[in-house]
């Protein structure tokens, strides 16, 4: 999944394009998933131990069960149905096949050591604050994520705060292959990280 800062950062991203959402609820909203005592619950995911990192990315999450679930008649619905598109998105943006040699656990492993950079660039590049509960999540960590450049964490915030929630829920429920390969093809636009090979 994206780190928080980077929900934030979309999140408020969104917001300047949508000017009658309830900014503080829409916050709320865009943070709910992966503040949830049960994040395969709110992620609707299923309760599997992945043993490739394929697999990883399609039990993290049920886009189509959340799609079909949630109701996007509120801020806070719409912030945590874009939040689960992000996450979606997020893990075919970052996934390349020489992450196949590499275990579930350890890309995981990796994403999170990764976030302490991204967390850092985020903050200072979007000016975003912490709510002070969540302050000692981020490291003021400096140094070169190896998944993600700068470029590539621009490109994700702007792509994604750009969807229409409305039309992303048609898509989703009717064409979902469709509806990632667009995205994904937005992304692409920027050159892919290259990963270490371990």
């Amino acid at each position: 999944m994206a780190c928080l800062a980077m929900h934030l950062a979309i999140g408020k991203k969104y917001l300047q394009n949508h000017k009658t959402e309830n900014e503080s609820e829409f916050l709320d909203g865009t943070l709910a998933p992966d503040l949830a005592n049960d994040k395969i619950a709110s992620h609707f995911g299923e309760n599997k131990k992945p043993t490739t990192v394929r697999e990883l990315l399609e039990f993290k999450m049920d886009i189509v069960k959340a799609a079909n679930t949630i109701n996007l008649d509120s801020s806070f619905a719409r912030a945590e149905f874009l939040h689960l598109i992000c996450d979606d998105i997020f893990y075919r943006f970052v996934y390349s096949e020489e992450l196949e040699k590499w275990t579930p656990i350890e890309v995981k492993q990796a994403m999170y050591d990764d976030y302490d950079f991204v967390t850092y660039y985020i903050l200072n590049k979007y000016n975003i604050e912490l709510p002070k509960s969540l302050v000692h999540l981020a490291n003021n960590k400096q140094g070169k994520s190896q998944f993600f450049s700068a470029e590539a964490i621009d490109r994700f915030v702007d792509v994604v705060a750009s969807v229409d929630l409305f039309d992303s829920k048609k898509q989703i429920l009717t064409d979902l292959p469709s509806f990632r390969n667009n995205l994904i093809k937005q992304l692409n636009l920027v050159k892919k990280p290259q990963l270490k090979v371990k």
